[in-house]
């Protein structure tokens, strides 16, 4: 009786693991395409210098301005080096919400 509840916990088990391992080998068999496509694409970003400047006082002196278009500047530099590429918004004519860069510029 004892031997029974074994092998039939390790047929269970044995099941379980193939289960798994079938669902992980069909879901990458049915994105392959996809990965393969995207792997040929270079990532986009679109950053939003006017958002950050909007968030100034009407009055900010010349080095604060100098300040954000440098900072925006630092961080498109970085996400050129990362590998995407980096789109200003005022060059865009419609894209999705999630294609743009933290509006906030810190």
């Amino acid at each position: 009786m004892r031997l029974r509840g074994l092998l039939v916990a390790f047929g269970a088990i044995a099941w379980l693991l193939g289960t798994f391992a079938l669902g992980y080998w069909g879901s990458r068999a049915a994105t392959r395409d996809l990965r393969e496509r995207t792997a040929l694409v270079s990532p986009i970003v679109i950053l939003d210098d006017s958002a950050a400047l909007a968030r100034l006082p009407l009055n900010a002196d010349p080095e604060a301005i100098r300040d954000v278009r440098e900072r925006l500047s630092l961080r498109a530099e970085r996400l050129s080096a990362a590998g995407f590429v980096v789109i200003k918004r005022s060059s865009i004519v419609a894209a999705p919400e999630d294609l743009y860069v933290d509006r906030s510029a810190r």
